[in-house]
């Protein structure tokens, strides 16, 4: 399974890939309710 950066985690195994993903998700998610209450405020 692939990682999101393999330049940085050339050699990571499964949990670090597994590791970053959920990093990945919860930066995404706290920019998708950023970017709805935004939208919410200019709207």
């Amino acid at each position: 399974m692939p990682c999101s950066k393999p330049s940085i985690l050339s050699n990571a195994n499964w949990s670090g890939c597994y590791h970053s993903l959920i990093l990945v998700a919860r930066v995404f998610k706290v920019f998708n309710t950023a970017f709805w209450v935004i939208a919410w405020v200019i709207a």
